[in-house]
Parts: structure tokens; sequence; C-alpha cells
């Protein structure tokens, strides 16, 4: 499974992969990870992961929690502060 982004109106962005159910409690949806423009990092964030995929770099994330997307209409694991995300080859 490829790596792809969605850039989510102006509420963030949605990383899409073979990331499986990460949180602590799973989510009704498995395989994207929800980084709210909200967050301190979304900057960076956004950055390295668009970087990743140019690149065609590995994406593993961690996730702690879950939230609503309000897009997809849906809850999605949320890469918060106690989260990481590695990129690696």
């Amino acid at each position: 499974m490829s790596t792809n982004i969605e850039i989510v109106r102006n509420e963030g962005l949605m990383i899409f992969g073979a990331f499986g159910n990460p949180g602590y409690t799973p989510c009704s949806s498995a395989n994207g990870v929800w980084v709210a423009k909200t967050r301190s990092e979304y900057t960076e964030i956004l950055s390295s992961a668009l970087a990743a995929v140019a690149g065609q770099l590995k994406l593993r994330i961690y996730a702690h929690n879950g939230a609503t997307v309000s897009w997809h209409g849906t809850d999605y694991n949320q890469l918060t502060s106690s989260g990481a995300m590695y990129i690696s080859r």
C-alpha cells in the first residue's frame, strides 16, 4: 500500500498508508492518521510527510488517540504530542 497525503480544507491533514490501527483503542478506520492543523508542529509534520512521500520513503506512525474527521465522517487515529512519526528507507 502506498502512502498518500490528503490536506483537508483548513482543518489538518490525513496520512493514508499501511499503518493498521495502532491506537490503544482501535478506531473505526484503519490505515489513516489524522494531524489537526491546531497541532503546534503541524507545519513540520506536513513538510516531513510530503518530503517522505515525494522521496518514496517509508513512514511509521505511532498514535495513541482517535479523532473524528468531519470531512470523512468517521474516526481515525490521531497523531498528537504523545505519538511519533518515523521516516526511513
